[in-house]
């Protein structure tokens, strides 16, 4: 019968595969897993108010459950990493507050409620957001102070796109100056700095303008630079133009849960990976030696935050013990909720958005899930969505452990999966070694 222990040695086998990125067409991302272009307003809304707890102060990450059942409103389910950062329920309720307050407004009072919910935002974000844009400041003065273009055809470029260029500088230099300052002023400073976020943004989506950047100016590229330094103005101006949109199923009430990261409880991660004990717990058609082989070869243990390789036990381990992701708390509480429903055959769809990208195995979690409760009849189906190409992560995620309670048949379905990608995993190490 499989455990949990199980598991654990699972997730540790396939570690060093996936940061060697022995990944790339072989894991395919399940059903449990859609591309972000199948996009509702529903998945806009909940993707945007996930982002904004990745600057919440004290939350290193959170995941957001929208449910809805058939023919019954919306409800939003929050869950950020334990402990839960003091003040966050009444936050996460205010904002949602502001947020339908800019949706109902009149016409006369709907800028005066976006500005107040703009600014209380950045009230709690901006010093995180702040925190990225100040350690990596070399990359403005590229746009302030412009280089001589190297080259007769870099000029021509440049001639062509002055104008939108120069406009750019301007903003850049608005954003630097506000952003070398711990705080702007509450009120409208707050507000235009903002602005100068979403215009910057605006300016560097022109097509010709992004072309030349990614070309002459910053190597890594206009997306990543938006990606990394943007992310809180865009969830916020997204946020603020799903409120117009009105098959929001948002009709007076949302009920909001926010639920504790830390209820499940907690363990240590613990992957005993001795050939005997890979043997033992995990008979098969798998050349266990060469699995742990594997995984001595190519160091993980000194490569994954918050995991610890103790080479003469051969254990793989946390120092202490670890919570479940957010967002397998958040798929767990709903599943006991769903069990316990008297209404089993209503239909159920739960999306989950996460405000760091969904890790591997979240995502063949997620699936098993579904499967195991396709085969019981059951309509009730967990999805997320990326279109981030490095989603099958775990070397960059804290340490992933399966939930205490999790049903038998699930983790059998999960042990599986698993076993099945590291057998894939293990035929390209093997050819790997060919070469060597």
């Amino acid at each position: 019968m499989t455990s949990i222990a199980d598991i654990d040695i699972l997730i540790a086998a396939l570690y060093p595969h996936i940061y060697q990125a022995r990944v790339e067409n072989l894991i395919s991302p399940t059903s449990s897993l859609q591309p972000s272009e199948n996009s509702t307003a529903v998945h806009s809304f909940v993707d945007s108010f996930a982002e904004l707890f990745h600057f919440y102060p004290d939350c290193k990450t959170a995941a957001v459950a929208s449910q809805s059942l058939l023919h019954q409103k919306m409800s939003l389910y929050i869950c950020p990493s334990a402990p839960t950062p003091a003040g966050f329920e009444a936050d996460v309720k205010r904002w949602f507050t502001q947020f339908m307050d800019t949706r109902t407004a009149s016409i006369e009072k709907a800028d005066s409620e976006r500005e107040r919910f703009i600014i209380d935002v950045y009230s709690l974000c901006y010093a995180k957001m702040r925190q990225g844009a100040v350690v990596d400041d070399r990359v403005w003065t590229l746009f302030v102070n412009l280089s001589e273009p190297k080259n007769e055809k870099e000029r021509g470029r440049r001639k062509a796109v002055s104008e939108k260029l120069a406009n750019l500088s301007t903003l850049v230099e608005s954003f630097v100056d506000t952003i070398s300052r711990e705080k702007p002023s509450l009120g409208v400073e707050t507000r235009q700095f903002h602005d100068v976020c979403v215009n910057i943004c605006d300016a560097m989506k022109d097509n010709e303008l992004k072309d030349y950047i990614n070309k002459y100016l910053y190597v890594l590229g206009v997306d990543y630079l938006l990606q990394r330094f943007f992310r809180l103005p865009i969830a916020i101006s997204n946020l603020l133009s799903s409120a117009t949109k009105p098959e929001l199923p948002f009709d007076g009430e949302c009920p909001i849960t926010v639920v504790d990261a830390g209820k499940l409880g907690a363990r240590q991660f613990k992957a005993l990976l001795s050939a005997e004990n890979l043997q033992e717990i995990l008979p098969g058609d798998v050349d266990w030696d060469e699995v742990r082989n594997a995984f001595i070869e190519d160091e993980s243990g000194t490569l994954i935050e918050g995991l610890y390789w103790n080479p003469s036990d051969f254990v793989l381990s946390t120092g202490a013990p670890v919570t479940p992701h957010p967002e397998v708390t958040l798929i767990q509480d709903l599943l006991n909720k769903h069990n316990c429903d008297s209404d089993q055959g209503a239909a159920v769809t739960v999306y989950i958005a996460c405000s760091t990208t969904p890790c591997y195995a979240t995502v063949v979690y997620a699936a098993a899930i579904n499967n195991v409760l396709q085969d019981r009849g059951k309509s009730f189906k967990f999805t997320l969505r990326t279109d981030d190409l490095t989603w099958c992560r775990l070397s960059t995620a804290d340490p992933w452990i399966l939930v205490n309670m999790a049903e038998k048949d699930i983790v059998e379905r999960l042990k599986e999966t698993l076993l099945s990608e590291l057998r894939n995993m293990m035929d390209v190490w093997e050819k790997e070694q060919l070469f060597y």
